[in-house]
């Protein structure tokens, strides 16, 4: 039994890490996202005459 109940924590522990990982990579889409657009207002406001 104790064995079972290790197992399910350990599932539940790399579910977790997964689902932490896959919010990690969302933000960062999202700040790089960001970044790309910024420059491109930078470079736009520079390039005017």
């Amino acid at each position: 039994m104790a064995t079972r109940n290790r197992h399910h924590q350990q599932t539940d522990i790399t579910a977790a890490h997964d689902t932490c990982r896959s919010l990690q990579t969302k933000a960062m889409q999202i700040f790089e996202g960001t970044n790309q657009i910024q420059r491109m207002v930078i470079a736009r406001h520079l390039a005017r005459p």
